[in-house]
C-alpha cells in the first residue's frame, strides 16, 4: 500500500496515508522482514501484485462491518471500486507444487525441530484441559506418536488427542464441547471461526497471518494473540 516495491523494514512497519489511527495493526520488526522477503518474490511472479493495478474493480473476500475502513483505503488507493463477496468458506483442494522461486526460498531455513513440536503438545497440556492438536508430521519423525514427548500419551490417554492427519475443523469448532481454538491465524481457519463461538488463541506464524492476528486481536477483540518472544 506504500508503494510498488516496499524494500526495507522501516517502510513496512510505517502505517500508510489514510490508515486509521486506532488500528491495532502495528507490525514487529522481524515480522516486517518476512513480509519483504515475501514480497521480493511475489514481484517476480506470475500471481504479482501488479494485477491488482490493472483490474477494474476488487473483489474482496470480507464485509464492511469487520473490514470497512482497510476497504476503503484500497477504493481510494487504486480509484476502483471494491465488491465485498463476505466470508466464503473455501472447500478441500488438492494443492499443486510449489513454485520453484518459492521452493528455493524456504529451503533456505531450518524445518520444525522435535523440541519445538514438543514444547508447543506440553504448553497444551499444562493448560489442564482436554484438546484435539491437529499438526503436520516433522521432518525429524516418521510419526507424530514418534515425535511425542516422553510420558506424554500415558499422561493424557483418554483425554488428549494429537492428529496428523486432516480434521473436519468447521464441524469440530463448531461442536457444543468445543471452547477455545488455538489458531496459526490463517485467513479461512479464521473464517471457520468467526461462525462458531469459540474463544480464539492468535499464534501468527507466518506472512499476512501476523496482520490477521492484530486485527483479529485488536480491532474486533474476538481473540488473543499469543506470539513468539524473539530478539530482533
Amino acid at each position: 500500500m506504500r508503494g510498488e516495491n516496499p524494500s526495507s523494514e522501516a517502510e513496512i512497519i510505517e502505517p500508510p496515508p489514510g490508515f486509521p489511527v486506532d488500528s491495532s495493526i502495528k507490525l514487529h520488526k522481524h515480522e516486517a522482514r518476512l513480509i519483504v522477503a515475501l514480497h521480493s518474490m511475489w514481484k517476480n511472479s506470475s500471481n504479482s501484485d501488479s494485477g491488482f493495478v490493472s483490474r477494474g474493480c476488487h473483489c474482496i473476500q470480507t464485509t464492511r462491518e469487520i473490514e470497512g475502513p482497510y476497504c476503503e483505503i484500497v477504493k481510494h488507493k487504486f480509484k476502483k471500486p471494491v465488491v465485498l463477496a463476505g466470508p466464503v468458506l473455501p472447500e478441500p483442494i488438492e494443492t499443486s507444487n510449489i513454485e520453484e522461486n518459492w521452493l528455493k526460498w524456504l529451503k533456505k531455513f531450518q524445518g520444525k525441530t522435535k523440541d519445538q513440536f514438543q514444547e508447543l503438545v506440553l504448553g497444551l497440556e499444562l493448560t489442564g484441559y482436554p484438546f484435539f492438536a491437529a499438526l503436520k508430521p516433522l521432518i525429524e519423525a516418521e510419526t507424530i506418536e514418534e515425535a511425542l514427548p516422553k510420558g506424554f500419551k500415558e499422561r493424557t490417554q483418554g483425554k488428549c488427542i494429537v492428529h496428523s492427519g486432516w480434521a473436519e475443523q468447521q464441524l469440530m469448532l463448531s461442536y457444543p464441547s468445543v471452547g477455545c481454538f488455538v489458531t496459526h491465524c490463517g485467513g479461512n481457519s479464521l473464517s471457520e471461526a468467526m461462525i462458531n463461538e469459540c474463544q480464539l488463541i492468535l499464534v501468527p506464524n507466518f506472512g499476512d497471518q501476523f496482520i490477521n492476528s492484530r486485527f483479529f486481536g485488536g480491532d474486533l477483540k474476538v481473540g488473543v494473540e499469543k506470539g513468539r518472544i524473539l530478539v530482533c
